[in-house]
This record gives structure tokens, C-alpha cells and sequence, in this order.
């Protein structure tokens, strides 16, 4: 059976506390595509030890996913996908870094972008010549 988007973040949390033990150095976390909505996922769950985040061309909302066959892996329903959306976490205005997205992204992209950007109290930035 698939880890569900919960257990894959409690493993990237775990995976930040570990390399916290490690070091005194601030950490940075990154991620692409579903990779950014981790990191975000991580930053919102432990701000603590968040220095700063790249977070490129993320999903930062999963309730658009909801009614795509892409939800057939992940049986998010309207209520669970708002739940484990960044977009709505708290973050404190500490936590430096960059949203970038594609310029030659889809405007549901861009949108969720700038709502992350928003968010983390940053501007999102467009990448000149790129996707996803």
C-alpha cells in the first residue's frame, strides 16, 4: 500500500530533526513539484529549525487534485486536501527564501505560487523560459 501525504511529510520531518542533531548550521530545505508542497509541509510543521525554503512550482493547494485521477492514489476527499494544504498552514515571517514557478507554467501554478509567496510572506518569481 502507497504512504499516504501524511506519512510521507512525518518522514521528511524526521528526516529534518536528524540532520538538526547534526549540525548547528541553519537548514534549507527544497523541493520541485510535489516536492515544494514537502518542504512547505516541513517548514509550516517545524519553523524552528526552517532557516530558509525554495519551494519550484509546488502544489500548494490539493483541493484542485481532489476531482483528477491523480487523486485515485491518494483518496484525498475536500476536507483532508484543504487539511494537508501549505497554502493554509501558519508560517512566521522568519523563515527566509524563494516561490519560483515557471513562466511558461500553467496559470493554476502561478496561482498557487503566489498564494504560497503570500503566505510565507514573500513575492513569488517568475523563471524566465521554463516549466514544470
Amino acid at each position: 500500500m502507497p504512504a499516504t501525504i501524511e506519512q510521507m511529510v512525518q518522514e521528511c520531518i524526521a528526516s529534518v530533526q536528524a540532520v538538526a542533531t547534526l549540525t548547528p548550521a541553519p537548514i534549507i530545505i527544497a523541493g520541485h513539484s510535489a516536492g515544494a508542497h514537502l518542504a512547505a509541509a516541513v517548514a509550516a510543521s517545524r519553523p524552528s529549525l526552517i532557516h530558509s525554503v525554495l519551494l519550484f512550482s509546488g502544489v500548494y493547494d490539493l483541493r484542485p487534485i481532489v476531482h483528477t485521477d491523480i487523486n485515485d492514489a491518494l483518496g484525498l476527499d475536500e476536507d483532508r486536501a484543504w487539511q494537508l494544504s501549505p497554502v493554509r498552514m501558519p508560517y512566521p515571517p522568519t523563515i527566509s527564501g524563494y516561490v519560483l514557478y515557471g513562466e511558461m507554467e500553467s496559470e493554476q501554478f502561478r496561482l498557487q505560487s503566489e498564494a504560497m509567496a503570500q503566505r510565507l510572506w514573500m513575492q513569488a518569481q517568475s523563471v524566465p523560459g521554463k516549466d514544470h
